[in-house]
């Protein structure tokens, strides 16, 4: 960079109007000189930050453990719910406060002719660490005189009904089950078997 700066100061000196106006080549190298200074204080800086980013994600995770573990033991001595626990800076488990939302119905749910004959194949959007109920009916859903015809725990984004009655006409719904709270049942979707 310093080379480059004394070659400019060099042309801009050989231009007949620019003579006296010219930076001499020390000023230029004074100036080069303080823009590589600062950048390596800047290079320095975001270095150190750095190293002290690193630091206080180790703190923290060790903080965290350590309140967990504080939270275990106080469970074990007072019980979970007590609140003898708020002595330790710990507030008493609130199972609905600590617990995840209930999922949503699925989506992109699409039924389809399945593999074999006289089989539907209900697929969905997969949610992560997730199962999966998924009912066939031979009218809506849960209306008088419809009857379930078949009932399955998935843990796949998808699910077959083989062995039906051709050209009946089948009504298809899911739902999931995250952990131990259970999300609403997606639309009914209904199709008639084909051969």
């Amino acid at each position: 960079m310093v080379d480059r700066l004394a070659m400019a100061s060099d042309a801009v000196a050989a231009e007949p109007l620019w003579g006296a106006l010219t930076p001499s080549s020390v000023e230029l190298k004074a100036v080069s000189d303080a823009i590589l200074t600062g950048q390596e204080q800047i290079w320095a800086a975001e270095t150190h930050l750095e190293g002290l980013r690193a630091q206080t994600d180790m703190d923290f995770k060790e903080g965290q453990r350590l309140m967990r573990l504080v939270d275990h033991i106080t469970s074990a001595l007072f019980g979970a719910t007590s609140f003898l626990k708020r002595r330790f800076g710990i507030r008493p488990i609130d199972a609905v406060r600590n617990s995840p939302p209930a999922p949503k119905a699925p989506l992109k749910v699409l039924l389809e002719d399945g593999p074999g004959p006289a089989t539907l194949t209900l697929r969905w959007k997969r949610v992560l660490n997730a199962r999966y109920l998924v009912e066939a009916w031979t009218g809506a859903p849960e209306a008088a005189g419809s009857r379930l015809i078949a009932s399955q725990s998935a843990t796949a984004s998808r699910a077959s009904f083989p062995g039906l009655t051709v050209g009946m006409l089948v009504f298809v719904r899911v739902r999931i089950i995250a952990g131990k709270r259970t999300g609403p049942w997606s639309k009914p979707l209904s199709r008639y078997v084909n051969a």
